[in-house]
């Protein structure tokens, strides 16, 4: 490599430098987003205009914003050209020109040239979202197009992320990279993130969303679909299984194997649901790890995930002043971002390597090419050009939350009370809600805790009513405290 070539390749990372990166340009809208300031925080990321390669995390953010500011159309469409851009990449040749340019400026600078393409968690928290858009819109056949671009999206993201780790073991052996050498610094990454790397280590379901999962039971459940809303619940139980509503549902839709305590009678009965979405996502930061070269050790940069503080446990719903119960975490964000980064270590890694070695040789021919002067331009240009790549969903919510209750019918009080991490009340929401047996009542909360003195200021709740079989047409709708599931209901009115 010429000296000529290192100098205008250093020349562009000037220029570049001065440029602010994405998650510097997305700050200002963040800070008003854990504000609450909604309005503003979409007013602050629509006057962005993102570069193509930061374009699908613009479009998650902005998405997410209208969403939480209860425009559940204009969400979809952010999330619906979100989706269209993960095809788009998805469905590009193997090897195509344009993705050569881009890996090769990758490999000479570092990853933030490539565009984004989200984490896994991240695409399939994108089909969750549009379904729940869909269901606050009242569509249900929308919804069901999401669960099932979800469900599809879970394998895709489990080949995927098979594919990744093959592909980085056989870099690792193409190269002659030192196998003990390179688990070493995936070590080092994970164990900078702290007490949080446990969380790496027990992700529960990194690519199934136990959220997803209830909400494909709950828009079956919602068109009369009792078989396919089963056999979600089924998933459901398997994932967590002292989740009492999952129990009771999957009684009612005629588990013979599955017993709620204390019996149930839905005829009559309303239907409360409860999505809960909690807290603020990790964020990324850049470390400096040491990594050895043919040429010494050089110092590399990777991105590691951090937790945001947050007082917010769960939600505590009442009836008309009587504890109907607790919002339970069916999604940990937090943990499936961990989980992901390590995932990702192996890769992140090879590439690293093979990042500094293409350095090393170039700054190896400007020494000899032009003395100590070229070797001290191409150290400069190799120090600023590595970079973490920093980008992710900075909105998603620390961890989706659900409850189900079936209320009788009538006009009851609803409060949803958020608690903080001692139990102690930090938000009530209060409404009148007519409950009825044909009709579904949904309440969408995001909750974030943005302070001590700002605490319970971050609380957002949208409600609808959708229409729904009536509870008595469930397989099974009533079970007695004593009956035996595989019995037969009670008919109605006796």
């Amino acid at each position: 490599m010429s000296i000529g070539k290192i100098s205008t390749m250093a020349a562009c990372v000037l220029i570049g430098s001065g440029c602010a990166s994405y998650t510097a340009r997305v700050q200002r809208p963040r800070d008003e987003f854990v504000r609450a300031d909604y309005g503003q925080a979409l007013e602050s990321i629509s006057r962005i205009r993102p570069r193509k390669r930061d374009l699908l995390v613009f479009l998650l953010e902005r998405g997410t914003i209208r969403h939480t500011l209860g425009d559940f159309s204009g969400s979809n469409r952010d999330f619906e050209e979100a989706y269209r851009l993960i095809r788009e990449h998805e469905e590009r040749p193997v090897v195509s020109g344009r993705d050569a340019i881009e890996e090769t400026g990758a490999l000479l600078t570092n990853e933030t040239l490539l565009p984004y393409e989200g984490e896994g968690f991240e695409r399939i928290l994108l089909h969750a979202y549009k379904a729940i858009n869909f269901l606050m819109l009242g569509d249900l056949e929308g919804a069901r197009v999401e669960i099932r671009r979800l469900d599809l999206r879970h394998d895709l993201e489990m080949e995927a992320s098979s594919r990744r780790i093959r592909a980085a073991d056989k870099r690792k052996e193409e190269h002659g990279f030192d196998a003990g050498a390179v688990s070493g610094i995936e070590e080092r990454i994970v164990a900078s993130m702290g007490p949080a790397a446990r969380k790496a280590a027990g992700g529960r379901g990194l690519y199934l969303s136990g959220f997803g999962v209830w909400l494909s039971s709950l828009i079956y459940d919602l068109g009369g679909e009792y078989d396919s809303a089963l056999i979600d619940c089924r998933r459901l139980l398997s994932l967590f299984p002292d989740f009492a509503p999952a129990g009771l549902d999957a009684a009612s839709y005629g588990a013979d194997d599955i017993r709620p305590s204390g019996g149930y009678d839905l005829r009559g009965r309303g239907d409360l649901v409860i999505i809960f979405q909690n807290g603020m996502a990790p964020v990324k930061e850049g470390i400096a790890v040491p990594v050895p070269t043919r040429r010494g050790w050089l110092s590399a940069a990777f991105p590691v995930y951090r937790s945001v503080p947050g007082a917010f446990r769960t939600a505590e719903v009442r009836l008309s002043g009587t504890a109907a119960g607790r919002t339970r975490v069916l999604n940990d964000v937090e943990a499936q971002a961990y989980r992901a980064l390590a995932d990702r270590a192996p890769a992140m890694v090879v590439r690293q390597l093979l990042r500094l070695g293409l350095k090393g040789t170039a700054l190896h021919a400007a020494s000899e090419q032009a003395g100590g002067w070229g070797g001290l331009l191409v150290s400069f240009y190799s120090l600023l050009s590595e970079q973490a790549d920093l980008r992710s969903w900075l909105t998603l919510p620390r961890d989706f939350q659900a409850f189900r209750y079936y209320p009788e019918a009538g006009k009851r009080k609803v409060e949803i009370t958020v608690l903080d991490a001692a139990g102690s009340p930090a938000a009530t929401i209060e409404k009148e809600v007519e409950f009825a047996p044909d009709r579904t009542t949904v309440v969408n909360i995001r909750a974030i805790d943005s302070g001590p003195r700002r605490a319970g200021a971050g609380v957002s709740a949208h409600w609808a009513e959708l229409p729904r079989p009536p509870l008595s047409r469930r397989p099974r709708p009533v079970l007695r405290a004593e009956e035996r599931p595989g019995r037969p209901a009670e008919p109605e009115g006796k």
